[in-house]
């Protein structure tokens, strides 16, 4: 796929006529607001996103302006349209003051309408949480917060570059939160990390599940050897196992608190979410890009990525030159369509190995599931890859990589475009 400059007129033309149209597949598209902060205090050698460390003077406030200028130029192409969910991520979306975060998030929040559906969150960094950030976004609705506590291994930390969380102050601000009217606080933690061994991991999940939250959620990195040099990796004599080694030991870290691992997670194949019975947040209502099911996602902030359902994919890559004004922020992206879309929900069940139902596919494309794999899947369907059901396409293979998997996925995509004519699927007919 190549991405081309994209002009912000065409983009926000695309969000209206996505509002204005009526098809069958409507329905099925869940919608975010996805705020992104490009900055953070420090930049934590594990990480693998958008973000830099916060080092010119005056740049947040810069970011500050452009995204609520952005926020309320899109919010006008895209109104009418209930969004199922906000979420404020980066980054890190508490680098701001107080009084700068609760401009961010109440203008921004007064530009969309959220569906009675919406599970919004807003993530924070234990160091830089206070009641008060807290207390805004609860009272602007987003009612899921998620403390990136990540580590609790002072040399694992120490070799990522990132501040360790203070257990007491984590828990008060988790108390807090829920005193507030939070309905979910989270905790995020990542495994495996280099030096983080069995017994540091198994330590790190039985303090965390101790602190009080509704959910722990805990997330598998991959290619560590692109952030961490040879030296950093080998670190420790020990180190943790693959992913099913990590989910034991996790399971085993929550024996003793209320917690226990999410039917709805399980599917998931990079993430594992705990919870109580309580919890709100799981596979039909998380925010995800690159969901197995349709998703269109608005991005607002320099580095954040955006999916219009069945048209483009897109980028925002900040500001241009010293050009003044919102329309100074450039776009690249690529385009889209119905089939495209069709091709990636069989994809992305292939990565999670998990069934996709005929009636399911039927209701969001109008077409024959079976018929649309046999026609598009030959070689993994020869391969075993791929099989059916009498209720749905079954998948023999699942990835725990995500980056080997969308390698993959755009081998077999080139593949299908270049050996024979696109097929111009339309929603409802053919």
């Amino acid at each position: 796929m190549r991405f081309d400059p994209l002009q912000k007129n065409e983009i926000l033309g695309m969000w209206k006529e996505f509002c204005r149209e009526e098809f069958p597949d409507k329905k099925h598209v869940r919608s975010y607001v996805y705020v992104h902060t490009p900055y953070c205090s420090s930049k934590c050698k594990f990480c693998m996103y958008e973000s830099e460390p916060l080092l010119k003077e005056g740049a947040l406030t810069e970011e500050k302006k452009f995204l609520l200028n952005e926020a309320l130029e899109t919010a006008e192409a895209v109104e009418g349209l209930e969004f199922d969910g906000l979420y404020f991520g980066g980054g890190t979306p508490t680098i701001y003051e107080e009084d700068d975060f609760y401009d961010v998030v109440s203008e921004v929040r007064s530009c969309f309408k959220l569906s009675g559906r919406a599970v919004s969150t807003c993530e924070m960094n234990p160091n830089s949480a206070t009641s008060g950030k807290i207390k805004t976004v609860v009272e602007h609705g987003i009612k899921r917060i998620s403390l990136g506590v990540q580590s609790l291994t002072p040399k694992v930390l120490e070799v990522a570059g990132r501040k360790e969380a203070d257990l007491m102050r984590t828990a008060e601000l988790i108390a807090f939160a829920k005193e507030c009217g939070a309905s979910v606080v989270n905790i995020d933690l990542l495994a495996p990390l280099p030096g983080e061994t069995d017994k540091t991991f198994l330590e790190t999940v039985e303090k965390a599940s101790g602190l009080g939250s509704d959910t722990v959620t805990l997330y598998c990195l991959q290619n560590l050897g692109q952030q961490y040099s040879p030296s950093e990796m080998a670190m420790s004599g020990e180190s943790l196992g693959d992913w099913d080694r990590i989910k034991e030991i996790f399971t085993s870290g929550l024996a003793g608190s209320s917690l226990e691992i999410l039917k709805e997670s399980s599917k998931l194949t990079t993430c594992l979410i705990a919870g109580n019975s309580n919890n709100l947040y799981n596979e039909d209502n998380r925010y995800e890009l690159h969901s197995r099911r349709p998703v269109a996602v608005l991005g607002l902030g320099r580095n954040s990525c955006s999916n219009l359902f069945g048209k483009v994919f897109y980028k925002n890559l900040g500001r241009s030159g010293a050009a003044q004004g919102f329309a100074a922020r450039e776009y690249v992206g690529y385009r889209k369509d119905i089939f495209e879309e069709a091709l990636d929900m069989l994809l992305l069940h292939l990565r999670d190995g998990a069934c996709l139902p005929f009636q399911y596919f039927e209701s969001v494309f109008g077409c024959d599931a079976e018929r649309f794999a046999r026609e598009n899947f030959e070689m993994l369907i020869d391969r075993g890859f791929i099989s059916f059901s009498s209720s749905g396409v079954e998948f023999g293979i699942k990835f725990a990589d995500a980056l080997k998997f969308f390698e993959l996925s755009k081998t077999i995509k080139q593949l299908i475009f270049t050996s024979k004519p696109r097929n111009l699927l339309r929603s409802g007919a053919e």
